[in-house]
Order: C-alpha cells, then structure tokens, then sequence
C-alpha cells in the first residue's frame, strides 16, 4: 500500500472503531447490523494493515 492508502485506511479504522463504541455506549451491548458490520470492518482494515506491515517486515529482512 502506498503511504498515501495507508493513512485514508487508518482514520477509517479509528472513524469505525468510534463509531463502534458510541453505538455500544447509546445503544448497548445488542449486537444488531450495524455493530456487526463495524465490528467486521475494524476486522478487515486492522487485517490489511497487519498484512501490510509484516510484508514490509519480510521486504526489509530480504534486502539485509
């Protein structure tokens, strides 16, 4: 990812995850649609991000 996707994926990251724990605090713990989907959404860029970052890690220890 270039640096440029990486910043737009983290404010998205921590945009859903308030988003995540105003719902949970309004609305408490339900679980309905749309705190499953945030949940799958901090899931899904919190995953690209980890990928991300242990490609780089492998990226660096080849070049060594």
């Amino acid at each position: 990812m270039t640096t440029t996707l990486n910043t737009i994926v983290k404010g998205v990251l921590i945009l859903t995850s308030v988003l995540l724990l105003v719902s949970l605090i309004l609305e408490g713990f339900i679980f309905n649609t749309t705190q499953k989907l945030a949940m799958a959404a901090i899931f899904a860029l919190a995953t690209s991000l980890y990928a991300e970052i242990k490609d780089n890690q492998t990226s660096v220890k080849k070049r060594s």
